[in-house]
């Protein structure tokens, strides 16, 4: 009833433990379709011994890396025979319980098409560091939510669905918005879940039942890594101004504060990326971006003032 998907891509250190949760699973009826992006490590060995154990196990093997989780996603999800698709990413854990746990969220209604969990966040030796934390709000409920409702008041400001592998979602909702964006190489995650959303209810399950990892390699830690400009740049302002195409292609009033919040946070992100030229002496550039942000609305005072100081001081004093 569930098609599992693993993409993997380096990560021997994790993979055992990957499987050996996904196998334990109390829900039993799923096909497993094991993703190696061009692995260089012993990864693809890890798995062919599982392989010979487990027959029913599927394995597709790049010869070199696509350079997009979210390509192999796609692929995954193409592969599926199954219209409820779990990825679980092959450097994080997972609990008995959640296969069995989301698949009754999900198929309690028809409309609902997506169900998540609260996860654990997990170290490098499988260590419990602490619960996710959802930037202050309070999650410790169980609910079920209007996809509308969840996004305005919770996605459309920061991506409060921090893992897929927590996630279980509809294939066919995946399909009808176009699948992930293989062109991006963070975030893609979140603009998928953004336009899901937008056709239906979301399940959450209070219960830690997804252990979430953090290690050195993993693409959260790079992210983190990316100086807040560049990330402006070139995450959450291309996430925005793609969801703002999806959006325009939609006819549903009840999109509407949607749309006009997202334009103040693309017109913020302009804003920033202004003053980063700035601040790299790039003054046509710099310009260039503030028009924009001004034209996207929802530029806010204090940024405009603060954005003159340091324009003056960039410019005039230095002359």
């Amino acid at each position: 009833m569930i098609s599992c998907i693993i993409p993997n891509y380096n990560h021997e250190k994790y993979l055992d433990e990957r499987l050996q949760t996904v196998l334990a699973q109390n829900l039993k009826d799923f096909e497993c379709i094991f993703l190696d992006d061009g692995s260089s490590d012993g990864s693809n060995s890890i798995f062919n011994q599982y392989l010979r154990l487990n027959p029913s196990l599927q394995g597709c093997f790049n010869s070199s890396n696509s350079g997009s989780t979210f390509s192999q996603w796609n692929k995954g999800v193409a592969l599926a025979n199954n219209n409820l698709i779990a990825i679980q990413e092959s450097d994080d854990a997972s609990h008995p319980a959640l296969f069995e746990s989301l698949y009754e969220e999900i198929t309690r209604d028809a409309n609902i098409v997506m169900a998540f969990s609260q996860s654990y966040i997990i170290d490098s030796s499988s260590t419990v560091l602490g619960l996710w934390e959802y930037n202050g709000i309070n999650f410790s409920s169980s609910f079920v939510m209007d996809g509308i409702e969840f996004i305005n008041r919770f996605l459309i400001h920061s991506n409060h669905i921090p893992n897929a592998s927590a996630v279980l979602f509809r294939k066919d909702i995946f399909d009808l918005v176009g699948g992930a964006n293989p062109d991006f190489k963070a975030n893609g995650d979140w603009l998928l879940w953004l336009k899901m959303l937008c056709h239906g209810k979301i399940a959450y399950i209070s219960r830690p039942l997804n252990m979430y990892r953090r290690h050195n390699n993993s693409v959260t830690f790079k992210n983190n890594s990316v100086s807040s400009s560049d990330y402006f740049e070139m995450y959450s302002m291309s996430l925005r101004k793609d969801y703002l195409k999806y959006l325009n292609t939609l006819n549903d009033k009840k999109i509407k504060p949607i749309v006009q919040t997202n334009k103040k946070y693309i017109s913020f992100d302009e804003g920033h990326l202004s003053l980063h030229m700035l601040k790299k002496k790039k003054y046509f550039q710099s310009l260039s971006h503030l028009f924009i942000a001004t034209v996207q609305g929802g530029l806010k005072t204090y940024f405009l003032k603060t954005y003159l100081f340091d324009f003056y001081n960039h410019l005039f004093k230095k002359l």
